[in-house]
């Protein structure tokens, strides 16, 4: 599909499936002005096509969606602006089509919770996934308060959204979540499966299956954004303390944290040149085992 978009593109594949790639390297899929122009034009071109019959939304490498930039959060709490202003974060709800969310990535606050508001939603074994809120000293938005719950049940949304911790998808599949949790070189051959599947149908029939299903959601996440703006007003908006929280932990939020490699072990300086030639296989050895044992790629 032919986009102005130089960071999110559209493919359209046989049976009238078009997966929607979010690619902002120089962000890592934090909502910067391209991509949510991207996402905007590019759903609005699936409202008016005809051809279509469902949505794949990805992302690439190890990020899915990583949420507000910092710009965006200073400017909520100096009160120049809201969360809903963006108007992104509900896109796969209120998207006519069925929207398979495959987060084949880290999905970081509000980049979580769009991704959880697809109508069927992956996520991988490799990647954390966090709303990082109250690390940042305001209380949750982009209506993570009903997403999150909405998908994942009401007590380990509650303490995603209150404890502000990472969990890595094999985490949360080992707690019960019922969603969908592959390997994350499994996702996209998964998501595309699914969405054969759900292509079968009728174009007719599956816009009033989700109008039909999408309805209560809707109407819910109206008073769900109004109760989250009247908690920013106590929490987020004109407050010197959430300022210097976001100042001090945004960056940490960016980076997922990574389990620490095993420190290298010492070397006999009497044997320095057996040692230096066996070193990088020992190195080697290592980062292969702790990627087999947290199911990672070697190169994450």
């Amino acid at each position: 599909i032919a986009l102005q978009s130089r960071v999110v593109t559209a493919t359209v594949h046989p049976e009238g499936i078009v997966v929607v790639k979010m690619e902002d390297r120089g962000a890592k899929n934090m909502f910067s002005e391209a991509l949510l122009e991207g996402l905007k034009e590019t759903f609005a071109h699936i409202e008016r096509a005809s051809a279509y019959k469902v949505v794949i939304l990805t992302g690439y490498d190890n990020y899915f969606a990583s949420g507000g930039t910092k710009e965006s959060l200073l400017s909520v709490q100096k009160g120049k602006t809201k969360f809903t202003d963006i108007g992104i974060f509900h896109v796969a709800l209120e998207c006519k089509l069925p929207v398979i969310a495959a987060m084949q990535g880290h999905g970081i606050g509000a980049g979580w919770s769009m991704g959880m508001f697809a109508d069927i939603v992956l996520l991988s074994d490799e990647s954390r996934y966090v709303s990082p809120y109250m690390n940042y000293g305001f209380t949750p938005g982009a209506g993570a308060t009903y997403s999150l719950t909405d998908k994942m049940g009401l007590d380990l949304a509650r303490e995603s959204l209150l404890a502000a911790q990472q969990y890595a998808g094999r985490e949360l599949k080992e707690r019960g979540l019922t969603l969908r949790v592959v390997p994350r070189m499994k996702v996209d051959a998964t998501a595309m499966a699914l969405a054969r599947q759900v292509a079968r149908f009728s174009r007719s029939r599956l816009i009033g299956l989700k109008r039909q299903l999408t309805a209560n959601a809707l109407r819910t996440l109206e008073e769900t954004y109004r109760r989250e703006l009247a908690m920013h007003e106590k929490t987020f908006v004109g407050r010197p303390d959430t300022l210097a929280q976001i100042q001090n932990n945004f960056h940490q939020e960016i980076e997922p944290s990574s389990p620490v490699e095993p420190q290298q072990p010492a070397v006999e300086r009497s044997n320095a040149s057996v040692d230096s030639e066996a070193l990088p296989a020992v190195t080697a050895t290592l980062k292969t085992l702790l990627a087999t044992e947290l199911q990672m790629r070697e190169r994450d």
